[in-house]
């Protein structure tokens, strides 16, 4: 955590296979995702991200009329 410069109770989400069909997103904390990770079988091929914009992912959205 003194790595990161963030404390423990900061927002994490891994997101595995970003924009595929089988995507997961665990979200947890700095001091839970590790665990979770593991739990969710995740090795890689994931995405981290860490802090507020963590409050904006969304596990469900709708595709762009543009882009489909």
């Amino acid at each position: 955590m003194k790595k990161l410069q963030h404390g423990k109770d900061t927002p994490v989400a891994v997101i595995y296979h970003v924009s595929w069909p089988d995507q997961k997103i665990i979200r947890g904390t700095v001091e839970t995702i590790a665990e979770k990770v593991h739990a969710a079988g995740i090795e890689r091929s994931a995405l981290i991200i860490v802090g507020n914009a963590v409050d904006g992912i969304n596990a469900k959205y709708t595709n762009s009329h543009l882009y489909g």
